[in-house]
């Protein structure tokens, strides 16, 4: 038995021992000056965890040394290491990929709404690629979406100020007609919308001021309004060489490594930006999404050598769930006094509503092509489209939308319309026969089917939406469609 104690207590002081020295290993890949090294070595050694089995103690260990390297040495510690610290927080103790960060940050910014709204934005470009990144050097970066611009201190690893884009009508990065530009002139930002290479209105600038409080995010305000109709040639001279296809120009599989090639589960910025360090070194760069939190992608074009970094951007879970709050958009309910219509709006989001969707409410935009009253039946002939929508500022974007080519049998009771039978087309070689069926008699209302009533279709859903916006009391202007201009509510005023 003591020989046998003897050998389990050697074994113990080697696997001890061996621990120490893959613990100062750890330390010393850290990117940290030499004095902080020893400072946070130091603190490890002072901490003692319990007896417990081997691989429960080197977790507890080190989950030990991650916390302290954040407590003692500061946020920006994980910057120093290039994120490691949240990726191995959340690795030890099991956390979802956004709580180790959110560790980091909860509470740690004062934030307006407004740039809370602009930050947490991820509409509707997420879906497809990363926000476009339109700025990068040593010191900073420049994105925007499609409710502002972020502003980014690469130093500090923090958002410095937010714009809120959409206040000056100057966001269109997907849209089709216009396109939003900026220019950068030492610490102040230009903004304006360009169409067929020249200027559209009017110009924005913005100093990218920096609170002196050290955790506040900043809602920027123009310092100057203007008209400039060289900006345009300024930034085809100055910006748009800067710009490169992110697909053509980066190894993309390299970007979604991590990801063991679910290339799906990282969105990456359609275009990448060149830029050249003080020292004269030449690097492109790229915004990532992985799993909801931005990432900065950078890879030296001379050596190769690439680098991501994981960029802090979260945002207070009090205003985060006041954003939330502000956005929620009630059901649609149809006010009008068209009672025909009003049987068929409610028949289609009672059917069209998906019960775990609610946020998105589906609001109807029916064409009707003709209505026959047949043996005390009114048949209603017509494409009934169906769109659902999520609240982005000033603007309601379109999550999804179908159209169902259909013709509707109404009865009326009590002085109301009630749907009792729908005839639906089907898809491919169906559509047509379906068609020809439920207009069996009517030749001309089958022409109907097959012809353009894209106008009507605009028309109805804007007079709808506008109906919508005004029963509820929103502050919305306008609708959108991804890859298309916003269409207009309200005229001008």
């Amino acid at each position: 038995m003591a020989n046998g104690n003897d050998n389990r207590q050697k074994r113990n002081v080697f696997q001890e021992e061996r621990f120490q020295q893959d613990m100062r290993l750890f330390v010393d890949s850290f990117q940290l000056k030499e004095a902080d090294k020893n400072q946070m070595w130091k603190s490890i050694c002072n901490r003692k965890v319990r007896k417990t089995s081997s691989s429960i103690k080197r977790s507890l260990v080190t989950a030990a040394v991650l916390f302290a390297c954040v407590l003692i040495l500061g946020i920006g510690t994980n910057a120093a290491t290039n994120g490691r610290i949240t990726e191995l927080i959340r690795e030890v103790c099991g956390m979802e990929p956004d709580s180790a960060q959110n560790m980091e940050q909860e509470g740690t910014q004062n934030i307006e709404p407004e740039s809370a709204q602009v930050i947490e934005n991820r509409t509707p470009e997420s879906e497809v690629f990363a926000p476009p990144l339109l700025f990068c050097d040593e010191t900073r970066l420049i994105f925007a979406n499609s409710r502002g611009m972020i502003i980014y201190n690469r130093t500090k690893e923090k958002v410095t100020a937010t714009v809120d884009l959409q206040e000056i009508d100057c966001y269109y990065f997907t849209a089709h007609s216009l396109a939003t530009r900026i220019l950068v002139e030492g610490n102040s930002v230009v903004v304006f919308n360009e169409k067929n290479k020249a200027v559209q209105g009017k110009a924005y600038v913005f100093e990218m001021a920096e609170s002196d409080e050290p955790d506040t995010v900043l809602n920027l305000k123009p310092i100057e309004i203007k008209k400039d109709p060289s900006l345009a040639k300024k930034w085809q001279k100055t910006m748009k060489k800067c710009y490169v296809d992110t697909f053509k120009h980066v190894d993309i599989a390299t970007i979604c490594a991590w990801q063991e090639g679910k290339a799906d589960a990282v969105q990456y910025s359609e275009q990448s930006f060149l830029w050249t360090s003080e020292q004269g070194e030449h690097y492109m760069s790229c915004l990532l999404i992985e799993r909801g939190s931005y990432k900065l992608y950078t890879v030296n074009t001379e050596t190769g050598k690439a680098d991501t970094r994981q960029l802090v951007t979260a945002v207070p879970e009090t205003v985060s769930e006041q954003t939330e709050k502000e956005n929620k958009l009630p059901r649609y309910q149809y006010t009008g006094k068209d009672m025909k219509m009003k049987a068929i709006c409610d028949y289609l989001v009672e059917h069209e509503q998906e019960t775990d969707e609610e946020e998105f409410p589906v609001i109807p935009a029916p064409v009707f092509y003709e209505i026959v009253k047949e043996d005390g039946v009114w048949k209603v002939f017509g494409n009934f489209w169906c769109f659902s929508y999520y609240k982005n500022g000033n603007t309601l974007e379109e999550k999804g939308g179908d159209a169902m080519s259909a013709c509707f049998h109404l009865k009326k009771k009590d002085g109301a319309y009630k749907v009792v039978k729908v005839e639906r087309t089907g898809d491919g070689a169906e559509y047509g026969k379906g068609i020809e069926k439920f207009c069996q008699g009517h030749p001309s209302i089958y022409k109907k089917y097959f012809e353009d009533h894209e106008k009507q279709e605009e028309r109805i859903r804007k007079k709808l939406l506008r109906q919508y916006v005004k029963d509820n009391g929103l502050d919305i202007t306008q609708y959108h469609q991804y890859g298309w201009d916003p269409v207009k509510l309200f005229p001008e005023k």
